[in-house]
């Protein structure tokens, strides 16, 4: 039997907000090294807590499910959430940049190996039944209004601002509705139109 890898999350201590999601060996979740440095700043910050969320899983079930949650919760980097992981995810260790050299040597000996009658690893092969229910489960997930984990407004805040809004007003506008619940604008005048919050 090969190793058994795990699906982790890391959350701020204070308010609970998830900040990383990772995959590794059991010991990985609770190592605090070869983190990046805006993890390093929020644990600093922040604090944090560890969540395992899947255990005992083959590499590329663990992989495949770490990509799905980045996807779910969004990088900040790429302002879409709330993560500071830096990749899509499924790379584990390897997603580090690696010298020519280092990338060289691992063409060249991938090259030799798919050349000898060596197989690409899920080529032909399929998930098991537990790993699609598990990715099934966290893309059926609807997380919608409120319910959204990176939501800032409540519906009683959408309510408010189209029961209030007044075109080109200075505080109740899309300017002044945007400072007053930090959005941007373009999210007031989606809630306004309906294009959001239905």
């Amino acid at each position: 039997m090969g190793k058994e890898y795990c699906v982790y999350i890391h959350r701020k201590k204070d308010d609970g907000e998830i900040f990383y999601v990772g995959i590794g060996l059991p010991k990985r979740p609770y190592d605090v090294k070869k983190r990046n440095k805006f993890w390093k700043y929020v644990v600093n910050k922040h604090g944090y807590n560890v969540e395992i969320l899947y255990d005992g899983l083959s590499w590329e079930s663990a992989r495949d499910i770490e990509i799905q949650l980045i996807k779910k919760y969004g990088r900040r980097d790429l302002d879409e959430g709330t993560l500071v992981n830096l990749t899509d995810g499924g790379e584990g260790a390897y997603g580090r940049i690696q010298s020519e050299d280092s990338n060289r040597k691992r063409s060249d000996s991938l090259k030799e190996f798919y050349s000898n009658g060596g197989e690409r690893p899920m080529l032909g092969k399929h998930h098991s039944d537990e790993t699609k229910s598990k990715l099934s489960d966290i893309n059926k997930e609807t997380h919608k209004g409120e319910n959204h984990p990176r939501s800032k407004l409540s519906q009683s805040d959408v309510n408010y601002i189209r029961e209030n809004y007044i075109k080109r007003d200075k505080v109740y506008g899309v300017i002044g509705m945007s400072k007053k619940f930090n959005v941007s604008k373009g999210q007031i005048s989606k809630i306004i139109n309906k294009k959001r919050w239905g």
